[in-house]
């Protein structure tokens, strides 16, 4: 038994590979039918892994600079084997002691890879359900766009930004966030200073009749003051509007987390990352969000910008959004200031969270 460990750009080649996996009667694993819905999709992934022989690691431009795909193939204790498509460089760690080869000798190199485990035919194989698939992302797309466009035509009549000097708090009359000044082209906006806790999410909860976040199934989600997770991209925007703000876009979340020093590589108080500055680097399917205060802000002021959860951010990368800051599972590459991702805006993840901005005419 394979598992095949790729990038989702890369799904037409998967899809080709399984069609040559099934020609020759080779049984394998693959993540193409997990849920965007589930927020624990690694526990699913840590299940398979167990059960595999051998990981096929599909090596790609795309897979260099995916966290999901580093942390699956850093997870995998057993051997891997490399198939490079397109222009691959480095998807598979440094340390790890891997065969390449070619796509198109991809099945021979399986075949002699697997070995003896060639024939594990008890085991279920993977299976791609596109097209049903597809139709339902789009109609749950549809759903919360409409959902979310009712917010966004109703602002909040009691938003209010009190601001004293760099420090600020907005509130819509239900629940406060606290922010700081971030100077930008033409216009000074206000950013919390701290990652949406489950505290205020709950509150918007009360107040919309919006569902709890499946993270909260879980005690050690639920803390107040830590950060709020398992929310998709709708979710997040939606909050946002809510209480009168908006989601940040990519650059200013760059700016927040920069500062003034263009060459700071993490958004730690020291500019370096170590245990003491930020938390990241659990082991694949574990861990939990800590809170944001765990850690000293980085010079600005912002907590929790590097590690702990990704932030939401309200750019577009294609059909999806992007998401910057990494998580508790990540390696320091993926917490890199500059190593922001990608997510689609149904996804839910367990380290994925969110903040707000908010200006003033």
């Amino acid at each position: 038994m394979l598992f095949i460990s790729y990038s989702r750009e890369d799904r037409a080649t998967v899809a080709k590979l399984i069609e040559e996996l099934a020609a020759e009667g080779i049984p394998y694993v693959v993540d193409l039918d997990l849920a965007e819905g589930d927020p624990f999709w690694r526990e699913v992934i840590a299940n398979r892994l167990s059960h595999c022989h051998l990981m096929v690691c599909l090596a790609s431009a795309r897979a260099d600079y995916s966290p999901w795909v580093e942390q699956e193939q850093r997870a995998f204790q057993g051997p891997k084997l490399r198939i490079a498509i397109g222009s691959a460089s480095k998807s598979i760690p440094s340390h790890d002691s891997i065969s390449t080869v070619p796509q198109d000798r991809a099945i021979r190199a399986i075949r002699k890879a697997l070995g003896p485990h060639v024939c594990d035919s008890d085991t279920d194989r993977g299976s791609l359900q596109e097209r049903t698939q597809a139709d339902a992302r789009a109609l749950l797309v549809l759903e919360e766009q409409r959902r979310l466009s009712f917010f966004l035509l109703s602002p909040p009549a009691n938003f209010s930004l009190d601001v004293e000097g760099i420090n600020g708090v907005i509130t819509n009359g239900f629940t406060e966030l606290q922010v700081r000044s971030l100077p930008r082209p033409n216009e000074t906006i206000f950013v919390t200073t701290l990652p949406i806790t489950n505290r205020q999410y709950r509150i918007f909860l009360g107040q919309t009749g919006y569902l709890q976040p499946p993270t909260w199934q879980r005690p050690n989600y639920c803390e107040d003051d830590a950060p709020v997770t398992g929310v998709n991209w709708f979710e997040a925007a939606t909050f946002a509007a809510w209480i009168g703000g908006a989601l940040l876009t990519e650059e200013e979340w760059i700016a927040a987390a920069r500062g003034k020093e263009r060459t700071r590589t993490f958004a730690t108080a020291t500019g370096l990352i170590d245990d003491a500055a930020a938390y990241f680097g659990n082991a694949f399917a574990s861990g939990a969000p800590k809170l944001p205060i765990s850690h000293p802000p980085n010079p600005e002021g912002f907590y929790g910008l590097c590690g702990n959860t990704w932030d939401w951010c309200a750019t577009p990368k294609g059909p999806h959004r992007a998401i910057l800051g990494g998580g508790y599972m990540d390696s320091a590459t993926f917490c890199r200031i500059d190593a922001g991702y990608r997510n689609a805006p149904i996804d839910r993840d367990c380290c994925v969270g969110f903040r707000v901005k908010a200006s003033v005419a």
